[in-house]
């Protein structure tokens, strides 16, 4: 009966070396002796190049397209009807969304200490919407063309149904500052694990101009205004699945939560006059959620001793509750009531990146 447990720690023993040789051997990177490390440690894939000062420094070249939830400029109706019990067909116009090139550049420090690592990213985007549309010019005869009805504003300072022309246009700048935490390790042979946390700034400002004329000359330029600032916690997994000749299957996903705060400013001019002016600023939490996924290359030159980087991948990323722009209902404008939209922001696009272990 004693036999049993010799053999139970003979066999965990053995696992357990089989183990660190099957991460020793990567040809990825350089761990230093197994020695250095418990038998049952999950090694880590840090440093990589052999004997370096363990800096990296990184490059991302973004080509990312950002959009938004409720973001309507005009409704169109191609008739309009001269009883109120016809039924008037309205189609909701929103700008286009193009694609804009970004960037983001990092630095970063691969500690002896366990094989933790820390890094410093700065995330930079600024992204444009656009979209026009023409009404009926009303010295023609109805029905030939569109009508456009007024979407932002208050009720009676331009009159709905004698709008000839409507555009918007929509912009967005994101800065964002990421200070992270982790520690990458093997799990088994080709496939390494990275948790991580740390701490995340983000500046997101959108400016919304929309713009009306009528069959009389007469135009009403409304501009919108919506700041946020927030601050918090972010974390995440990332993986990297290793097949051979330096190339890998990369990825990971973050979650962040930010205490922010919002500025909205909104104000409308007709002929140069203001005729009305909203201001609203309050604090509230919101998540963010990241996601990538893409193909990596890697090398080592002179010796081991310096090693690049290259990475091609898709990204795609979500910002819940952004759009606090606020929208008029009522029936007068001594009666205004307005209320948010409360539209998600999202980028999604392609990540270019190039990075050097030093």
């Amino acid at each position: 009966m004693k036999l049993m447990p010799v053999l139970t720690c003979s066999m965990i023993l053995i696992g357990s070396l089989g183990w660190a040789v099957n991460a020793d051997s990567s040809s990825t990177s350089s761990i230093g002796p197994t020695d250095s490390f418990p038998v049952a440690t999950n090694f880590p894939a840090n440093p990589w190049a052999d004997d370096s000062n363990l800096l990296w420094v990184d490059a991302e070249a973004l080509l990312w397209q950002a959009f938004e939830d409720n973001l309507p400029y005009a409704m169109v109706s191609p008739n309009l009807p001269s009883v109120s019990s016809a039924t008037i067909n309205r189609d909701i116009k929103s700008p286009h969304f193009d694609w804009y090139w970004g960037y983001r550049v990092g630095v970063g420090y691969e500690m002896p200490h366990d094989g933790w690592d820390g890094k410093l990213l700065y995330t930079r985007m600024k992204n444009h919407a656009k979209g026009k549309v023409h009404g009926v010019d009303f010295t023609t005869p109805q029905g030939k063309e569109q009508f456009i009805f007024q979407y932002w504003g208050e009720e009676g300072l331009l009159t709905p149904d004698n709008i000839v022309l409507a555009k918007g246009n929509w912009q967005v700048d994101l800065d964002q500052f990421d200070l992270n935490l982790g520690r990458e390790y093997y799990v088994g042979k080709y496939l390494t694990l990275r948790p991580n946390g740390g701490l995340r700034a983000t500046w997101l400002f959108q400016r919304y101009h929309v713009h009306y004329e009528n069959q009389f000359e007469i135009e009403q330029k409304i501009e919108l205004k919506n700041r946020f600032w927030g601050f918090g916690f972010v974390g995440g997994l990332d993986f990297d699945w290793i097949f051979g000749a330096g190339f890998s299957l990369y990825g990971g996903t973050d979650f962040s939560l930010l205490l922010g705060f919002f500025d909205i400013d909104q104000h409308a001019h007709q002929e140069g006059t203001e005729i009305w002016k909203t201001d609203k600023s309050f604090r509230s939490g919101k998540p963010i959620i990241d996601m990538e996924l893409g193909i990596k290359w890697a090398r080592l030159v002179s010796n081991n001793q310096l090693g690049f980087t290259i990475k091609a991948g898709y990204e795609y990323h979500l910002y819940f509750n952004q759009n606090q722009f606020l929208t008029y209902y009522g029936t007068t404008s001594d009666s205004s009531r307005f209320k948010s939209n409360e539209g998600n922001l999202i980028y999604q696009g392609v990540a270019l990146t190039g990075m050097i272990h030093f």
